[in-house]
């Protein structure tokens, strides 16, 4: 993705069933030096840290809470139009202890 805005990678999906998840993604650009961007969005709205990166590649994970039928999605941007932004990977976890008790 090259824009100054973000742009989705992918999604939107929809969380079933509510609790804490760690969603992990990797981000990077093939132009060492470019900063890129990436977000987890909820419900369409930013949501968790804003990651930055300067090199070809860093995996990111964050513990965010989800209520039942959030949706959520990967964004990333770069500050360099001619340059693209690029997520190699993008997984979501739960342990099942937190859902069931």
């Amino acid at each position: 993705s090259s824009s100054l805005i973000y742009q989705r990678i992918d999604g939107p999906f929809t969380f079933k069933i509510g609790g804490t998840y760690r969603i992990v993604f990797n981000l990077g650009t093939l132009r060492n030096g470019t900063t890129v961007f990436g977000r987890i969005f909820r419900n369409n709205e930013p949501y968790g840290t804003e990651r930055s990166v300067t090199n070809n590649g860093s995996d990111f994970s964050e513990n965010l809470f989800f209520e039942s039928n959030d949706t959520f999605d990967l964004r990333i941007r770069t500050t360099d139009q001619t340059v693209n932004a690029q997520s190699n990977s993008f997984s979501v976890f739960i342990s099942f202890a937190s859902i069931i008790s």
